[in-house]
């Protein structure tokens, strides 16, 4: 197959799995961190920082923004469904170039 080929085919290649199934998975993973813990609480400790925001989320955030920066982060927020989902952008609050 010739360089375009290889570059435009439609199939995926072989080797580590992709960003996609990451991704998934941290839009379940914070569905269910907003269903039982939510994403901010009005005492830090546990599992909410100082700012009294949930670090796992943050940690999920942080990645995210790795990956792809804010505009990442936005697909993945609006995937999150859980009844506690609008205070995630308040969680991710100054990672990369977020602001709630």
């Amino acid at each position: 197959m010739s360089l375009f080929g290889n570059l435009f085919s439609k199939s995926q290649p072989s080797g580590p799995p992709s960003r996609g199934s990451e991704i998934g998975a941290f839009v379940q993973e914070l569905n269910a961190i907003g269903v039982s813990d939510g994403f901010l609480s009005f005492r830090p400790g546990g599992k909410f920082n100082q700012q009294c925001r949930h670090i796992r989320a943050r940690e999920i955030g942080m990645r995210l923004n790795m990956i792809g920066g804010s505009s990442l982060m936005r697909k993945v927020y609006e995937r999150v469904e859980c009844p506690k989902a609008r205070q995630l952008a308040a969680a991710w609050d100054e990672i990369g170039d977020w602001a709630a």
